[in-house]
């Protein structure tokens, strides 16, 4: 069964802030980071209900070396994600 991701606005503008934020510190930082939200969203895509919900059933899957937290809902074949949240902020 395929499945369909929907990246939010405000989604794409906290990426847009973080790789800003990361690619002034180190452009390897940056490609490490780059690598890990996407290793994490494509494990979200194999076990989207392996995670526990916090709100409104809105689940959370963190990475593993930077301090993020990807926020999403499953609806049917759809994994919507409206946030990647800094954990430190």
């Amino acid at each position: 069964m395929g499945f369909h991701m929907e990246l939010s606005d405000e989604l794409l503008l906290d990426l847009h802030e973080t790789r800003n934020y990361y690619s002034e510190i180190s452009s390897d930082l940056l490609k490490k980071m780059d690598t890990e939200i996407k290793e994490t969203m494509e494990q979200l895509e194999l076990d989207r209900q392996h995670f526990q919900k916090r709100y409104r059933n809105i689940k959370i899957v963190f990475t593993n070396t930077f301090p993020f937290g990807i926020h999403y809902l499953v609806h049917g074949n759809t994994i919507r994600i409206p946030r990647v949240l800094h954990q430190k902020r």
